[in-house]
């Protein structure tokens, strides 16, 4: 995404990313706070670089959207997408919402391919780029306010999670 944003600047407007036009206004407030120029002068002649700018920009804006609004369909894409179907083998497993709002991970060939797996509520889900060496399904990070980050494998019956069973109830015993 940032990169889309880096093209973008540098195709309509390059001499915003302009080390030199950085440095001079640096230079600039430095006569500012030295007191050899007022800060209304810097202003406009601010005002004077940056209204080009601004006007390509805004003559451009429906280029400028198309082209931010797909890069971000692509992040947002990538980072909905886990990993590779252990089921099917072809689909991708994608973080999907439910009727009720709630999240689950499934199987981009559905109807053809059912797999689904529960996700933990209240959590934000990151992929990790694992996969469980017991199940071969993907390992994703669980991130939830206030309590312990933690990784676990999407299976929900994975041999895995029979150690997180076991520790559980060994840690509760008095």
């Amino acid at each position: 995404l940032g990169e889309a944003v880096l093209k973008v600047l540098k195709d309509f407007s390059p001499s915003i990313l302009s080390e030199e036009l950085t440095r001079h206004f640096e230079q600039e407030m430095d006569l500012v706070f030295n007191g050899k120029k007022t800060k209304e002068e810097v202003i406009e002649e601010a005002k004077q670089v940056l209204t080009p700018i601004l006007t390509n920009f805004k003559v451009n804006q429906e280029k400028i959207g198309t082209i931010l609004s797909s890069a971000l369909k692509i992040f947002l894409d990538d980072e909905s997408t886990l990993g590779d179907c252990p089921s099917c083998k072809s689909g991708k497993l994608v973080i999907r919402k439910n009727k009720k709002g709630n999240f689950f991970v499934g199987c981009s060939n559905y109807p053809l391919c059912k797999v689904t797996y529960p996700l933990p509520h209240a959590s934000k889900i990151v992929k990790t780029g694992k996969v469980c060496n017991l199940c071969g399904t993907p390992i994703v990070k669980v991130i939830r306010k206030g309590k312990r980050t933690f990784e676990m494998c999407l299976a929900p019956n994975c041999p895995s999670k029979k150690e997180w069973a076991s520790s559980k109830n060994n840690t509760n015993s008095y």
